[in-house]
């Protein structure tokens, strides 16, 4: 019995030894396969690029190592992803365009943004040339950074600012081009617009005739209106304000400057400065203010507006002067009223005298000289009320020569004063014209007298009438020469216009207005004026009157040039 068990004890042990180790083995091969599940089901979850890919039951031997190896590059692979994910969701966040262009030219990558601007799916871009966008080539024809255009899918073109730059590989390798536009239609639009309302704006400020400066701390011309530049004739941008427009080397003292006073108390500040312009003073009244300020408030620029006024300080120098002459011809018409009377009175006597008196007596002589020196006092006394009041005297035919020998009568003594030479030649039987006498004389004495002031010494002086015929018609010509120093070219255009004058300032009021109120005087009586001059030979006048059978010649201008002479 003992013996059989002894027999049948290996027989057992065996046989229990290899149950055991079927069931290792199938317990090892169950647990096998259930690691390489799990590493099958972790590495598809990585190719997903799910999160929180593991793998369960890793074996201790090849398979687990596996595994292992397996599971930390998941780690790094998922980190990567992570980036990546990121990545691209910052660049679709970003409002501009990005395009992503491979090194043969052909598109690769395109964000939100460029997708949302030019209306093409992710899939039409990809793999397009990038020219199809710009029609140019991203190297050689599309600077580094510019202002383009791309070309929508509706065929719009889209203004944009461009940027590139290279992409590369760690080791250098060119992988291609990243492209960044941003639309800048709005933008363009609104410097567009800007554009629009500076160009009204500045149209506006040239076309204002005043003088508009802008003026720095250091009264440097930082603009100008076009109607500066026409006044001084050059570009007074960049010059200091005083040299520019006073010719000074320094500035101007601080009471006397609006810009200082704008920029010392910020307020408005205004003054009355002379200006010489083209040789010319002119008179302007200037206000500035500040237009420019920094950050802190403290003032950069100032604008001054100067208005010229030198026609309205003449016109009323003129006024005053009109009243000035009123006064003196209201006094001076009543002076001769009050002399007419002791001349009439000391005329009548001189007659009597003379009736009574032999023409042997040795008195006669001298009483006809108070006689006739009392005619003459009482002519000269009828001349200066017509002077002076010529408005009151009505129109009539006037004698031409009676009316130069009135006005010189006035001032012979202030032509021999001078040394000056009259020479009169009138024409006889000269018909007469219609007018007012006051007035004519006022303008023969405006020509006699702006005659004689051009003489420093000694000078000649010819006055001639003479009657020409025109179509037919009779015309009274009055020719008033002298022999002074001429009128330059550049100034006989002018002699004519209000206020113009060639005198200096001195004791006289002299306005510029004599010849441009003789000219009117002249037209009103339906005559012309014409004056021609030979520097260093002299000067001549010609005036042209109808005679007054001739008074209504229509609406012909009459020119000296088509007269001959009535004999």
């Amino acid at each position: 019995m003992n013996r059989s068990i002894l027999i049948f004890v290996p027989a057992i042990v065996s046989t229990v030894i290899l149950i055991i180790f079927v069931v290792v083995i199938s317990l090892r091969a169950r647990k096998r396969k259930a690691g390489l599940k799990s590493l099958i089901r972790a590495v598809d979850q990585i190719g997903r690029g799910e999160d929180g890919a593991r793998i369960e039951s890793v074996p201790c031997d090849e398979l687990g190592e596996l595994a292992r190896a397996i599971s930390d590059g998941a780690g790094a692979i998922k980190e990567r992803f992570l980036k990546g994910r990121y990545l691209n969701r910052v660049v679709d966040a970003m409002d501009a365009s990005l395009i992503v262009v491979a090194p043969d030219g052909l598109i690769k990558t395109v964000n939100q943004a460029t997708i949302s601007l030019l209306g093409y799916s992710e899939d039409e871009l990809i793999g397009q040339p990038f020219r199809v966008l710009t029609g140019k080539r991203i190297k050689g024809e599309v600077e580094s950074s510019d202002d383009i255009r791309y070309l929508s899918k509706e065929g719009r073109s889209i203004p944009v600012h461009f940027s590139s730059s290279e992409l590369a590989a760690t080791g250098g390798e060119a992988l291609g081009m990243v492209c960044v536009a941003r639309d800048i239609s709005e933008h363009n639009a609104i410097q567009e617009a800007l554009k629009a309302s500076e160009g009204k704006l500045n149209a506006i400020l040239q076309a204002i005739g005043d003088f508009i400066i802008m003026i720095d701390k250091d009264m440097r011309i930082l603009w100008a209106n076009d109607a500066v530049t026409s006044a001084f004739g050059f570009d007074i941008i960049g010059m200091n304000c005083y040299a520019a427009l006073f010719s000074r080397e320094d500035a101007c003292m601080n009471g006397d400057c609006p810009v200082k006073g704008a920029f010392e108390d910020q307020l408005s500040h205004s003054a009355e400065i002379d200006v010489e312009v083209f040789g010319e003073a002119k008179s302007f009244e200037c206000s500035a203010n500040v237009a420019m300020r920094d950050a802190d408030g403290a003032p950069l620029a100032v604008i001054e507006v100067c208005k010229d006024i030198t026609e309205y300080k003449r016109t009323e120098q003129a006024l005053i002067q009109n009243a000035k002459l009123a006064s003196l011809g209201e006094l001076g018409a009543g002076i001769a009223h009050e002399l007419n009377s002791p001349l009439a009175g000391i005329l009548s006597l001189s007659e009597l005298m003379l009736g009574r008196m032999e023409s042997t007596d040795p008195n006669y002589v001298f009483v006809e000289k108070i006689k006739d020196a009392t005619v003459r006092s009482k002519n000269i006394i009828m001349d200066l009320m017509s002077y002076s009041r010529p408005g009151a005297e009505k129109w009539r035919p006037i004698s031409v020569n009676e009316a130069l020998c009135s006005v010189l009568s006035l001032f012979v003594s202030e032509l021999k004063t001078f040394r000056v030479k009259i020479e009169e030649d009138y024409a006889t039987d000269l018909p007469e014209v219609m007018g007012n006498k006051g007035q004519l004389m006022e303008v023969f004495l405006n020509i006699i007298k702006n005659a004689k002031d051009v003489f420093v010494g000694n000078g000649n002086i010819k006055i001639k009438t003479s009657c020409l015929k025109v179509d037919g018609g009779e015309f009274v010509q009055v020719e008033i020469s002298d022999d002074g120093p001429g009128i330059p070219e550049d100034v006989i255009g002018k002699i004519f216009d209000p206020f113009y004058t060639t005198k200096e300032k001195g004791g006289g009021m002299n306005i510029g207005l004599g010849l441009s109120i003789s000219k009117g005087i002249v037209e009103a009586h339906d005559g012309t004026v014409k004056v021609d001059s030979t520097p260093g030979v002299g000067t001549r006048f010609r005036l042209l009157f109808p005679a007054v059978a001739e008074r209504d010649y229509g609406d012909k201008v009459v020119e000296v040039e088509d007269a001959e002479s009535c004999g």
